[in-house]
């Protein structure tokens, strides 16, 4: 849900279906570069289980590279970084379901 200032100057709104999961694989293999150092335990089938949007799924594969490059610069991708990308994603969804609202609070 937006602020109501903010939702006044949006013209125009789209909904967007979320991916299913046949479209979350496909677009898990177009955001993995195929020089990705990946483990062996990395499954894109496996990843694509979760219901995620195609920018969520973007900002996993960025978050899980920086989890692996502050563990080892010069390691793999192993599936627990991308599952920790996942819960931060996921945790912090400005939804009902995630974290924080988009806005400003009433009193408090």
């Amino acid at each position: 849900m937006l602020d109501r200032a903010l939702e006044r100057r949006i013209a125009v709104k789209a909904t967007f279906d979320r991916p299913d999961r046949k479209m979350r694989e496909a677009i898990w293999r177009k955001m993995l570069p195929k020089k990705l150092p990946t483990a062996k335990d990395v499954s894109v089938h496996k990843l694509s289980e979760k219901d995620l949007s195609g920018a969520e799924i973007k900002n996993v594969v960025l978050n899980a590279a920086r989890i692996a490059l502050a563990r080892d610069p010069k390691g793999q991708l192993l599936m627990s970084d991308f599952m920790e990308a996942i819960r931060m994603e996921v945790q912090n969804r400005w939804t009902d379901a995630g974290g924080d609202k988009i806005g400003f609070r009433r009193g408090t």
